[in-house]
């Protein structure tokens, strides 16, 4: 607690002067100067109060756009994941719709030999003809049905690598998530949280809430 002295008498000096903080000439003088000091002690109060108002009002907005971006990339997964299984059905589409181009056209060959034959009325020559249209037509459907498996397996890899990189797939293997009570940051270490403090922690399926009773760090 201040003291100033106001014993008055300027020209005469007594002990508590000086051994008071502040020394007034005054008793009105000693008045003048609390005030002073008062109004001077608040306008700091009120610049320190709007500092700190600012500097809270910008680190929760950069909180909170960390957080809708972090939003926006979970919320975008399925969005690649639905496009990555369009590829795939189109990709079957385009493989179906080539093998029954190829089965037309070698239908067509077929269909000109044998009446190439006809015409000719070769028998010996129509059936070597029509062993060799077979083995042919057996030939490019084995080759069709091996193609076919071939973009069966190519679509079941890139299906296996988007479940690979989906978080999705990460939680439905058993892991989890852990979030801040605030939802605005990973925890990636104990050394993050404190015992008593709340956290969330994210699931395949839903979400609990739950509190800190031991992190392992010594106390």
């Amino acid at each position: 607690m201040p003291v100033i002295s106001a014993v008055g008498h300027e020209v005469d000096f007594c002990i508590a002067d000086f051994v008071a903080d502040v020394r007034a000439a005054t008793p009105s003088n000693a008045a003048e100067l609390v005030v002073e000091r008062a109004d001077q002690m608040r306008a700091r109060i009120d610049r320190a109060a709007e500092r700190l108002g600012r500097v809270l009002e910008r680190a929760v907005s950069a909180r909170v756009q960390r957080h809708d971006r972090l939003d926006l990339r979970l919320t975008q997964w399925p969005v690649k994941i639905h496009l990555r299984e369009r590829d795939r059905q189109d990709l079957d589409n385009r493989l179906a719709r080539a093998l029954r181009s190829r089965l037309a056209a070698a239908r067509e060959r077929f269909e000109m030999w044998r009446r190439r034959l006809e015409r000719r009325d070769v028998r010996r020559v129509t059936a070597d003809l029509r062993t060799r249209t077979a083995r042919a037509d057996s030939q490019l459907r084995a080759a069709a049905v091996a193609r076919r498996h071939d973009a069966v397996r190519r679509a079941a890899t890139l299906a296996a690598r988007l479940d690979a990189l989906s978080p999705l797939a990460v939680l439905g293997r058993g892991y989890a998530v852990c979030w801040n009570d605030a939802r605005t940051s990973i925890i990636r270490s104990s050394a993050q949280v404190r015992a008593g403090e709340r956290v969330h922690v994210a699931l395949a399926e839903g979400e609990l809430g739950c509190r800190v009773e031991d992190t392992g760090k010594p106390s």
